[in-house]
């Protein structure tokens, strides 16, 4: 960043979040109709219960993070700049957990 630049830029984001979320759900829906299912030898009672924990650990991580982003008086948005970093919560381990999260 240049230090005559007197107006701050955020992060130069090509491809917004929940766009890159939506085309890895679109691609993952082609693979569904396009390669078999590998058979798995689980009975499916099991495997929704194991679907269904990790959706919850998913939206328990993104909630977490926007929770810190309301607190310290931030943006979530990528583009726009950030005034301080989060080092507590689920930032002490991702950079970012609501990617990780989605």
């Amino acid at each position: 960043m240049d230090p005559s630049d007197p107006i701050e830029k955020g992060a130069r984001v090509r491809v917004p979040p929940p766009l890159a979320f939506v085309g890895g759900l679109v691609l993952g829906v082609a693979c569904r109709y396009l390669v078999a299912p590998a058979p798995v030898p689980v009975d499916r009672l099991i495997s929704a219960a194991g679907g269904l924990l990790v959706l919850v650990a998913g939206l328990g991580l993104i909630a977490s993070a926007g929770t810190l982003f309301m607190r310290t008086g931030q943006q979530p948005a990528p583009w726009k700049p950030s005034p301080e970093l989060i080092l507590q919560g689920p930032y002490r381990f991702t950079r970012n957990p609501m990617y990780l999260g989605m």
